[in-house]
């Protein structure tokens, strides 16, 4: 269970933290319903999620598809221990100054 508690008040929005790592906006479901397309436009723009506050802890994260579609594909990169040993390798390597520049070649128009 993720347990968060109220940091601080900013334009009606609350900063919650979870679990003493990620802090997040929030704000009620009514907030929430009343001004879901300000809401959305901030959660796209800022590329933040918003955590909707319900009674009960029932809460939910509303995310972007892009911020979604970023989360997959690091759970799927990182969940797969070859490709987590590749990448690890690889950032090992920049690291320590093994890591060479090379020119992007654009792909041939047909």
């Amino acid at each position: 269970m993720i347990y968060s508690y109220l940091l601080t008040y900013r334009n009606s929005y609350v900063i919650i933290k979870l679990k003493g790592v990620i802090e997040m906006m929030a704000v009620n479901y009514t907030q929430f319903r009343d001004h879901m397309k300000a809401h959305m436009d901030r959660i796209v723009e800022d590329y933040e999620p918003l955590v909707v506050t319900r009674k009960e802890n029932k809460n939910v994260i509303v995310l972007s598809e892009d911020m979604y579609n970023n989360l997959m594909e690091n759970i799927h990169v990182l969940g797969n221990k070859e490709n987590y040993r590749w990448l690890m390798e690889s950032k090992q390597q920049l690291e320590t100054g093994k890591g060479r520049m090379h020119e992007l070649l654009e792909p041939d128009d047909e």
